[in-house]
């Protein structure tokens, strides 16, 4: 079996994330869940 190197994926930090005008009248908030296959 070959291996393959692993990708490597950039982690945003929390504070990148987090856009837009914080007084604004409606909040969308996305949640996800991330699982390693390993």
């Amino acid at each position: 079996m070959a291996m393959r190197a692993k990708e490597v994926v950039e982690i945003i930090p929390p504070k990148n994330i987090f856009v837009g005008n914080p007084d604004a009248p409606v909040t969308l908030m996305e949640f996800g869940e991330y699982e390693n296959e390993d």
